[in-house]
């Protein structure tokens, strides 16, 4: 037997389990005569109450990807929402799922910092704004096929798409390092946005999908899976620098973010109770992280010319992450 092969000879084994007969019970009765046949379709929904907290951050490079110049870091984004799940299970073991979710980012802060780069005279900064009035949504589908089913449980492979979408804001700022030239003094109040980010993060899917019945009303149900190839879209807007430029003003609008490429990864497990042949309970939560280490921020198409010339497109490098919790209503069919 090759190394390794015990332990998944194991897991089929008890996922293929017939369960014992309840003390008393005898075998299932046959269908009457003329009674419908049993559908080979199986529909679950969920509707699961979320709140999470996470984090996306941006460090911003020269033209060559070589010397940092600023980071935007928004951690402790805070947010709660609602997602509409579903399942289409055949007994063929060919099944597919989905998730449509809306949420808000309610909290977090953002520090945002200009590094000193040799060969210049500007100094170190470091700013923290409160963030807050953010959105995000979610869109995720995947078909799959279970390479083991039985009374016990189900283990299978699933291949989709995750598209995830989030818009934060900063407001206020105040000066953390002493560059009295940024945010300097009483710094700017609360009340003025100075920043906003949005991104896009469409991922390719690859993973496993897998249950276990812990006893006739409980199973415990879970997802590990990949995003080996992640399409990235966003603008970044610095409000206090878009204007006139005869107001000095730097940008005539947002600044476009592109990348493609980067490794991702999500984990997910739930705990469901049925309450019935149709209704269930769940409690869960998912791990995302997503980065995207070589993107591009277009100022070629964002920033006016400087002494004359261009601006040009510089390195970005992009990450995001977020863990959040649920509560579940389920209902099949």
């Amino acid at each position: 037997m090759r190394p390794g092969a015990a332990p998944l000879l194991a897991v089929a084994a008890l996922l293929t389990l017939a369960p014992a007969p309840a003390l008393g019970q005898g075998p299932a009765p046959a269908p009457a005569q003329g009674a419908p046949a049993a559908s080979a379709w199986r529909v679950e929904l969920g509707l699961r109450a979320v709140a999470g907290t996470g984090r996306t951050r941006y460090d911003l490079f020269d033209a060559g990807g070589t010397t940092r110049v600023s980071a935007l870091d928004f951690h402790g984004t805070s947010g709660a929402g609602v997602e509409l799940t579903g399942r289409l299970t055949h007994t063929g073991r060919v099944f597919a799922t989905a998730t449509l979710g809306l949420a808000t980012r309610g909290g977090g802060s953002l520090r945002d910092e200009d590094f000193a780069i040799p060969g210049t005279t500007g100094a170190y900064s470091s700013t923290d704004s409160a963030q807050h009035g953010g959105g995000a949504w979610l869109l995720a589908a995947a078909v799959g096929y279970d390479l083991v089913q039985g009374p016990a449980g189900r283990l299978g492979l699933a291949a989709g798409f995750r598209r995830a979408s989030e818009t934060v804001e900063a407001w206020g700022c105040r000066q953390t390092a002493g560059n009295l030239q940024i945010c300097g003094g009483t710094g700017i109040p609360g009340t003025v946005k100075v920043i906003t980010a949005e991104t896009t993060w469409t991922s390719a899917l690859l993973g496993a999908d897998g249950a276990l019945r812990l006893g006739p009303a409980l199973e415990v149900a879970g997802v590990v899976a990949v995003m080996p190839f992640t399409v990235v879209e966003g603008a970044d807007s610095h409000w206090l620098r878009i204007g006139p430029p005869a107001q000095g003003a730097d940008f005539r609008g947002p600044t476009p973010m592109t990348a493609s490429g980067g490794l991702g990864g999500l984990a997910e497990a739930s705990l469901r109770w049925s309450a019935g042949p149709r209704l269930s309970l769940g409690i869960g939560g998912r791990f995302t992280r997503i980065e995207v280490r070589h993107g591009l921020m277009h100022f070629e198409r964002s920033a006016y010319p400087v002494a004359g010339q261009a601006a040009v497109a510089q390195v970005v490098s992009l990450r995001t992450e977020r863990a959040e919790g649920w509560l579940e209503l389920g209902f099949a069919f």
